[in-house]
């Protein structure tokens, strides 16, 4: 795509702003605008109406963990464990 200034952009917008100021105006324009509450992981999404899915979130990531663990990768082991933990808490013990 080619600007106004008949250079090659990619992902220039139409609607874009140029200037300082537009970008600003446009900013607040965002932080006006009331944004949904976006879950990581939605307890309350009925996917999750069954307990078994629900428990196999939690225990997939931290019998996963501790595969990493066994194959000696702890940075993934520990990333793994974190999203097991969180999966608990979100769908096990906050949910109850």
């Amino acid at each position: 795509m080619v600007t106004g200034s008949g250079r090659v952009g990619l992902g220039v917008q139409a609607g874009c702003c140029h200037s300082v100021a537009g970008c600003h105006a446009r900013w607040d324009v965002v932080r006006e605008r009331k944004r949904c509450d976006m879950k990581l992981l939605d307890p309350d999404h009925p996917f999750f109406m069954p307990r078994w899915r629900r428990w196999a979130t939690v225990v997939f990531p931290l019998i996963w963990a501790c595969v990493e663990l066994y194959l000696n990768s702890p940075g993934w082991a520990v990333l793994f464990a974190a999203a097991g933990i969180y999966a608990g808490y979100m769908l096990l013990w906050r949910k109850a």
